[in-house]
């Protein structure tokens, strides 16, 4: 891996994306629960639009 420092580099720009998506799904719901007093429709709603970005750029991106 010491002869690839690009590929090193990719890995790491990787797993700290894949690290702050994960944050994010878990903290967006918890602080709206926490800190808003959301129900749980609420809740379900504010997950339910955290997927909307990828249906919609997928979409695009096979057109």
């Amino acid at each position: 891996m010491r002869d690839f420092p690009d590929f090193r580099q990719l890995w790491g720009a990787h797993l700290i994306s894949a690290l702050g998506t994960g944050v994010t799904t878990l903290a967006i719901p918890l602080l709206a629960a926490v800190l808003l007093h959301a129900s749980p429709v609420e809740i379900g709603v504010l997950t339910a639009l955290n997927a909307v970005p990828h249906v919609v750029f997928s979409l695009v991106a096979v057109l």
